[in-house]
C-alpha cells in the first residue's frame, strides 16, 4: 500500500471512530454530560482528518478534490454562516456557540469540513464502512435505551424535562429517538441489500426492530417520524434500484398506495390510535411549549428578515421579542436560548441568506445519501 492510500485508509478509520465515540461516550465530570463530550471527539477527529490530509498534501504537492457540484450548495451555507458571524452583536459568542449547545461558526465549519472528509474519503468508493459503523454504534445505544426504558439503569441521572427518562447516551430524549430514527433505514437498507453477507442483514433486520422499539420507548415523536419517512425514501431508492422499468410503470399505483398509507398513519397519530397514543401526547405537550418560541422566532426574523442577529443569539433577543401573554406566564422564570426549529433558528440567526444557505446544503446532503445508497 502507497502512502497516498495508507493516510486515505487511516481517514477512513478515523471518520467511523467519531461516529461510533460521538454517538456511545459521554462523560460525567464534564460541564454538559452529553453533548460537550461529543462535540470535543468530532473537533478531535475532524483535525485528525485535517493532519493527515496536510501531511499527504505537503508529501504529494497534490490537492485533490472531488469534482462536484456538491460544493455549490456547501459554499452557500458557509457564506450565509460567515455574514451572520460577521453581523453579530456577540461576535465571539457566535463563533464559538454558547456552552453545551454548540452551534456557533466553529462547530458548524467542523461539520463541513467532516462533509468534505466523506466527499474526498468515498467518491468513487463504497461508504459501507461508515454505515456499518452508524450501525455498530447504534447497538450499545439501543440497548441502554431499552435498559432505561425497562427500569434498570445502571446510572442515577436527574432528569428536568417531563415523559420517561429514556434518552441513552445523548442525555435528551428527542435527541435518542431523532438519531436511531436516522438509523433505522440504514438498518433496513443493510436488510436488504444483496451486496452484503447473509449475517450483517439478518443482523440489520433486528437492529431496526430494536432501534424502532427503543425509540418509540422514548415517547418522542422524532424517532418514529424520521424513520418513517427515511424507511419510505430507502425503500423508493431500493425498488427503483432493482426494478426501476417495471415500477415505473406502475408509478401512480404507488403513489396512490403512498399516500393512503401516510393517510392511514396520520389518521392513527391524531386520533391517538393504540400505541401512538403515548406519542401524540407526548408530541402535544411539546407543541404547548414550543409554540411560543417558533412565534418569538419569527417576530425576530421580520426585524432583521435578511442577514439575522448572529449564530447563537436566540436567548439575548428572547426576553425582548416574547409576547406579553407569555410574558405573563412565565415571568423571568425561564429563559430559551434557541427556537427548538432548525429552520426558525436559521432565519432568526441568519435571516434568508442562512435559510437559503441551509436548504441548499441540505439539498446536496440528500442527493449524496441517494448516490451512497446507490454505492453499498
Amino acid at each position: 500500500m502507497d502512502f497516498v492510500s495508507r493516510t486515505l485508509s487511516r481517514q477512513r478509520l478515523v471518520l467511523s471512530a467519531v461516529l461510533v465515540v460521538s454517538a456511545v461516550g459521554f462523560w460525567r465530570a464534564s460541564y454538559d454530560v452529553f453533548n460537550t463530550f461529543k462535540a470535543t471527539v468530532i473537533i478531535v477527529g475532524a483535525l485528525a482528518i485535517v493532519t493527515l490530509s496536510a501531511v499527504r498534501v505537503s508529501r504529494t504537492r497534490r490537492l485533490l478534490l472531488p469534482a462536484t457540484r456538491l460544493w455549490y450548495g456547501v459554499g452557500l451555507f458557509v457564506v450565509g454562516l460567515a455574514v451572520s458571524t460577521a453581523v453579530s452583536d456577540t461576535f465571539w459568542r457566535s463563533v464559538v456557540g454558547l456552552p453545551g449547545r454548540h452551534t456557533g461558526l466553529g462547530m458548524y465549519l467542523t461539520y463541513v469540513v467532516l462533509f468534505g472528509a466523506v466527499l474526498r474519503l468515498y467518491t468513487g468508493a463504497s461508504p459501507a464502512p461508515i454505515a456499518k459503523a452508524l450501525m455498530l454504534a447504534a447497538v450499545p445505544v439501543t440497548l441502554y435505551g431499552l435498559l432505561q426504558a425497562g427500569g434498570t439503569d445502571p446510572f442515577d441521572w436527574r432528569t428536568v424535562e417531563g415523559g420517561p427518562p429514556v434518552f441513552s447516551t445523548f442525555g435528551n430524549a428527542n435527541f435518542f429517538s431523532a438519531w436511531l430514527g436516522i438509523c433505522v433505514p440504514l438498518f433496513v437498507w443493510g436488510g436488504l441489500t444483496r451486496s452484503w453477507a447473509t449475517g450483517w442483514r439478518a443482523a440489520c433486520a433486528v437492529g431496526a426492530v430494536c432501534a424502532l422499539w427503543a425509540s418509540y420507548a422514548s415517547e418522542s415523536i422524532q424517532g418514529p417520524a424520521v424513520a418513517a419517512v427515511g424507511t419510505a425514501f430507502v425503500l423508493s431508492v431500493w425498488l427503483y434500484s432493482t426494478a426501476g422499468e417495471r415500477l415505473r410503470r406502475m408509478r401512480s399505483p404507488l403513489i396512490a398506495g403512498g399516500v393512503a398509507l401516510g393517510a392511514l398513519f396520520l389518521g392513527a397519530f391524531f386520533s391517538g390510535a393504540g400505541p401512538l397514543g403515548a406519542i401524540r401526547a407526548t408530541a402535544a405537550r411539546s407543541l404547548e411549549t414550543r409554540v411560543p418560541k417558533w412565534e418569538t422566532a419569527l417576530v425576530m426574523w421580520r426585524q432583521r428578515p435578511v442577514l439575522g442577529y448572529g449564530l447563537d443569539t436566540f436567548g439575548d433577543w428572547f426576553f425582548a421579542f416574547r409576547s406579553g401573554r407569555l410574558a405573563a406566564v412565565s415571568g423571568l422564570e425561564r429563559s430559551v436560548d434557541n427556537p427548538h426549529d432548525v429552520p426558525l433558528q436559521m432565519l432568526q440567526n441568519g435571516g434568508l441568506l442562512l435559510a437559503l444557505g441551509w436548504l441548499a446544503f441540505v439539498a446536496v446532503t440528500g442527493y449524496a445519501l441517494v448516490t451512497g445508497l446507490r454505492r453499498l
